[in-house]
């Protein structure tokens, strides 16, 4: 279940801006937006990876290589026993492959043809957010903008930003106040679907911190969903994305495909 908190303002006047002074549950606005958190977050990243996969009774164990580019696209390449590239899964803005290079043969989703995606509210933004262990909004809007916006609260070194809810969805952010972190987001999506994302292991990348182990799951749909990924060599600003040609590939419904792959 969401956690939803009360909303705590002080009634008292001052005359720095709202966004420095004002006090949500016993934190200024300005001691959040300048935690690590709120920072501007990396246009493009990569890093070798380790993949854990749960859908309902299947498993899945592979490596491969991430890499994202900020509003251009995400790729996450499946190897063989870490030699070679068998497999690809690319999410862009409009669209989602899943490509078997063994076999020449893809399959191109659209994110609300998904019944999971769908189900979750989840579209190319979010995915993207939550893979850069970023701050975001349902509506799109700047999470420093919105911050007078969400409930606040703050226990000890643990703070959560619960969004305003935007339709059928609603988040929460869990920030660790000693190092400015965000170390997990929560969604709640039509009062039945739960998104969450556990980030810890945050080692120094140029110059600023970011997760090696990135635990996703979804709950409440048909089949849940669980999904870890661990990271290692990331580094920052060395990635463009472009997506894989397919013109010579043998296009397949993404069932077939997957029975292909696994």
């Amino acid at each position: 279940m969401l956690l939803v908190v009360a909303l705590a303002v002080s009634g008292c006047r001052s005359t720095k801006s709202p966004t420095e002074g004002t006090i949500k549950g016993n934190i200024t606005l300005g001691e959040l937006g300048r935690m690590p958190a709120f920072a501007a977050v990396p246009t493009s990243i990569s890093s070798k990876l380790k993949i854990k996969a749960e859908l309902g009774d299947k498993r899945l164990s592979a490596s491969g290589t991430l890499g994202i580019e900020q509003e251009k696209g995400v790729r996450i390449g499946i190897s063989a026993l870490g030699l070679f590239e068998i497999a690809r899964i690319e999410l862009t803005p409009a669209t989602a492959q899943i490509i078997n290079k063994v076999d020449d043969e893809y399959a191109s989703i659209d994110y609300s043809s998904v019944a999971l995606l769908r189900e979750a509210g989840l579209g190319y933004n979010i995915l993207q957010s939550i893979l850069l262990n970023a701050l975001f909004t349902p509506d799109g809007a700047s999470p420093l903008d919105a911050l007078p916006t969400m409930n606040i609260t703050r226990e000890g070194n643990d703070v959560s930003l619960v969004t305003p809810k935007k339709g059928p969805m609603q988040y929460t952010f869990y920030l660790d106040a000693a190092t400015g972190q965000l170390v997990e987001t929560e969604g709640l999506y039509n009062e039945a679907v739960k998104v969450s994302c556990l980030y810890s292991g945050f080692t120094a990348v140029e110059g600023r911190s970011f997760p090696t182990d990135i635990q996703f799951a979804v709950e409440g749909v048909g089949t849940p969903l669980k999904l870890r990924l661990q990271l290692s060599n990331i580094r920052e600003g060395r990635f463009a994305f472009k997506s894989t040609d397919t013109g010579s590939m043998k296009r397949l419904d993404l069932g077939r495909l997957l029975d292909k792959i696994k």
